[in-house]
């Protein structure tokens, strides 16, 4: 059998102080969220997103040699589309004009060298066993 729900009216008073109750626990949800505004943390939000792109140096090459040849920013984008190496235009656009592109195809340079040829080949410090 099936039991039917007690419908009861409520009274004005009765109305009133569930209206009360619900606009003071909205009032109180307004308030915790813009003191979460408040206290936002501003530098934990530039740390999300997307990770950059770092192209391996000899792609990067690549990349900036069909930029001196003259070649559109679209075609070179479309060139690499279907690589793993994939970027935007808007990415390669920044890429050039902050240097970051220049950057990544002169890493193979110093990939390879040893510490002699970077530098003296000394270490900086010196490790002194037992200490």
């Amino acid at each position: 059998m099936l039991s039917r729900p007690k419908i009861t009216l409520r009274t004005n008073a009765e109305r009133a102080a569930a209206r009360a109750e619900r606009e003071e626990r909205e009032r109180q949800e307004r308030e915790q969220k813009l003191a979460g505004l408040d206290q936002y943390d501003w530098e934990s939000g530039e740390k999300g997103g997307k990770p950059s792109i770092i192209l391996p140096p000899e792609i990067a090459q690549r990349v900036l040699a069909d930029v001196h040849a003259g070649r559109p920013y679209r075609a070179i984008e479309r060139k690499f589309a279907n690589t793993p190496w994939k970027f935007s235009r808007r990415w390669l656009c920044r890429a050039i004009d902050d240097g970051s592109l220049r950057r990544m195809a002169e890493m193979e340079h110093s990939v390879g060298q040893n510490l002699a040829q970077k530098g003296s080949g000394q270490p900086e410090y010196e490790y002194v066993k037992g200490h």
